[in-house]
């Protein structure tokens, strides 16, 4: 078998699980209300973004293969307007990636130096301008990429999406580290339910940071190469070769995040789940209240919350 069809169909096989995997992502992520209303918005950007680059990739691979049997994209199969759509379609998704991840992260920002404000109409009225600027960014996008593609408008776009992932980030990174510390600052300061959004918020960037960091990494590693290529340290006449492999590395990033942040998100909910059921460390319930005959397990506020805190410790 040559080379590049092992390669192709290791790429469809890659797709496949990918749509698998998004799916089960927009089931137990996107319709989870154990989730709040922002992060299952933002959720839907990323699932969206990476459900459509995915189907996009593959059907670009397909008309390219039955148009002239090749396994890269030519420039002939530009003459299809079937393979032009997609291509909108992949940068769309390829932006609403890289969008989605910056709101989820810029959102719980918000949560943890905001957490009064955020309870408030005017965080709404921020949040919806800031999908405002999403779409408006999407816009910019295909216009960079596809509808005046010159060589700075290239540039320009996948320098737009790289910069979008190092900040999200680096804000994930502060996060990490000021999450928890601002918990124990607002002992006795804030209401119990705006403590909850600072807990809630550390226990989500540990969630999200293998899946984002992944993605980071592989997105910093194709934008330097693409300066590789445009400098022609890695020579032009490798053209469709490294394009098919640029995207063939977007298929994996697409189908890793969604598996990655459902594995940690499945720690995640098991250990909140555990303290708001009363199951103490060893995994036994403990006896709250004797009457009768009638046994309750049930916990008020304040223990779920000092189990929460002592969970952290």
């Amino acid at each position: 078998m040559d080379f590049w069809a092992a390669v192709l169909i290791v790429d469809y096989i890659i797709a496949a699980i990918g749509i698998v995997a998004n799916m089960v992502y927009f089931k137990l992520v996107v319709l989870n209300k154990f989730y709040d209303g922002y992060w299952r918005i933002s959720s839907f950007i990323i699932f969206s973004g990476m459900s459509l680059f995915i189907f996009s990739h593959i059907s670009q691979s397909v008309i390219c293969f039955m148009y002239d049997g090749s396994y890269f994209a030519t420039r002939h199969c530009g003459k299809t307007a079937l393979y032009n759509y997609m291509e909108y379609v992949n940068c769309f998704g390829e932006f609403s990636v890289a969008a989605g991840i910056f709101i989820m992260v810029f959102e719980r920002y918000g949560s943890v130096f905001l957490p009064t404000f955020r309870l408030t109409s005017k965080y709404k009225f921020l949040f919806l301008c800031i999908i405002l600027f999403y779409f408006l960014g999407v816009y910019t996008y295909l216009y960079l990429r596809v509808i005046d593609p010159t060589g700075v408008n290239q540039l320009s776009g996948f320098f737009l999406v790289s910069l979008l992932f190092t900040m999200s980030f680096f804000i994930m990174i502060h996060l990490l580290f000021t999450a928890k510390k601002r918990y124990y600052k607002t002992l006795g300061k804030l209401p119990l339910k705006e403590r909850y959004l600072l807990s809630e918020s550390y226990q989500l960037c540990q969630t999200c940071f293998v899946a984002t960091f992944c993605a980071l990494a592989i997105n910093t590693a194709l934008f330097i190469s693409f300066w590789l290529f445009v400098f022609n340290i890695i020579p032009y006449n490798v053209l469709y070769q490294y394009f098919m492999v640029y995207d063939m590395t977007l298929n994996i990033s697409a189908t890793l995040f969604p598996i990655l942040f459902l594995r940690d998100a499945k720690k995640y909910r098991c250990k909140v789940t555990s303290i708001k059921s009363g199951h103490n460390e060893s995994g036994n319930l403990e006896i709250r209240q004797l009457d009768g005959n009638k046994i309750s397990t049930s916990q008020t506020q304040e223990e779920y919350f000092q189990q929460l805190q002592s969970s952290w410790a």
